[in-house]
């Protein structure tokens, strides 16, 4: 089947064929030293910067002298055609943080990042040309262009569906199927966990959300893999075989400023992402993992800036928090969201429960004592998704958007 994968594929897809030779290049990058590989780093970025007119960027260090950027720097970017043999190609992000943002990528850069992610997905214990699941937000292709994902062991799931489908459809569909790995977020799969019951562990690399404290709890059907990437910049890290979320530094460069994840995109010719902020709250972890790759190591996403809010008490909310305090409840809570009123000094728990009379257990007092607000819960029978698809684990509730959605 792999042999099928890396040389018929191409034909019906042939951007494929650089992906695949990308990603033999990076199966050995992924063992060289920190220096060599930064060697790498270094000549990828005064490339770019010189294409993009950026001409005192002589080394790493010299990054960090430039200013940051975000969204709101870039929108409205009009992008020159065929630079370098490199055409425009949309993009659009997911509008999480409620500012959905159209973009340009390229072939290349599209490549180079695949390449990357099927090298990460890889660390999970899958192989090219093995059977995975891949729950989207978005309908699942239909003939003839579901062909070429069938013939190369992708299953496309429509993840928008309710428990019942899940619970009737999806969970028979994959028992059948014997995927060996699953992607999708971890909200998504754990409904599915409910329902699937299989012999042997699947592997499942999870993404678009921080996963909940006790959600590895919930995906008791699987071998779960973190991995964390953009829509601006696809495939940043990926967990290996000791759990340890890696950068693929040869696609970008990772910084920590704040406490918010910084990065720089070092294959887009087409528009430039040179110390963008991503809006996400993580840090690189100093050392050696134990897999022998020397790949900087990133924690695990645990929010984003915009979910973030500086209490009365001066300490800064973030799910980490909340994490903590259902932790204790696993037994009662499926599910929660973290709704904060700042004109009102209120925070909102929304609860799915596992259980009826679930009010007088969950004690919110450390929450009260924490934040100095006042703190309620809410049952509810489910969390609503963005428009994303995504489940934010904390909404700050401007008065105005509140009046504005009633």
């Amino acid at each position: 089947m792999k042999f099928f994968v890396e040389k018929v594929a191409p034909i019906l897809k042939p951007s494929l064929k650089l992906t695949f030779r990308l990603l033999g290049v990076f199966e050995k990058t992924q063992w060289l030293s920190k220096s060599e590989l930064e060697e790498i780093q270094q000549e990828k970025l005064v490339k770019l910067c010189r294409h993009f007119g950026i001409k005192d960027v002589r080394d790493l260090d010299d990054l960090r002298t430039l200013p940051l950027t975000s969204k709101r720097n870039l929108i409205g970017w009009k992008p020159r055609n065929n630079v370098l043999g490199r055409k425009p190609i949309p993009q659009v992000t997911s509008g999480t943080t409620g500012e959905p943002f159209r973009f340009f990528s390229d072939s290349v850069e599209l490549a180079v990042k695949h390449a990357l992610a099927l090298r990460g997905w890889q660390w999970s214990g899958w192989r090219i040309g093995d059977r995975a699941v891949d729950f989207t937000i978005h309908d699942p292709p239909k003939f003839p262009k579901n062909i070429y994902h069938r013939l190369t062991g992708w299953l496309h799931l429509n993840a928008l569906k309710s428990k019942d489908v899940y619970e009737k459809h999806y969970a028979k569909i994959i028992r059948k199927f014997k995927p060996r790995l699953i992607r999708g977020y971890p909200s998504f799969l754990a409904e599915l966990a409910d329902f699937l019951n299989v012999d042997s562990k699947i592997s499942a690399i999870v993404h678009g959300e921080p996963p909940q404290p006790y959600m590895s709890k919930l995906l008791k059907a699987f071998e779960v893999y973190n991995s964390y990437g953009l829509s601006e910049c696809r495939a940043i890290a990926f967990e290996c075989e000791h759990h340890n979320l890696h950068v693929a530094v040869e696609g970008c460069i990772v910084e920590e400023v704040n406490g918010e994840i910084v990065v720089t995109n070092l294959d887009n010719y087409v528009q430039p992402f040179i110390r963008y902020r991503t809006g996400d709250l993580g840090k690189l972890i100093p050392g050696k993992c134990k897999c022998g790759r020397e790949l900087p190591v990133l924690s695990p996403i645990i929010g984003r800036t915009y979910e973030t809010y500086r209490s009365p008490t001066g300490r800064i909310i973030h799910p980490f928090y909340f994490g903590l305090l259902m932790e204790k409840y696993i037994k009662y809570v499926r599910e929660y969201q973290a709704l904060i009123y700042p004109e009102e000094n209120i925070i909102e728990i929304k609860v799915v429960p596992k259980q009826k009379h679930v009010m007088g257990k969950v004690k919110l007092d450390f929450i009260e004592k924490l934040f100095g607000m006042k703190a309620k819960l809410t049952i509810v029978d489910s969390i609503e998704r963005e428009v994303s698809g995504k489940k934010l684990l904390i909404k700050i509730v401007r008065e105005r958007s509140r009046h504005s959605s009633t």
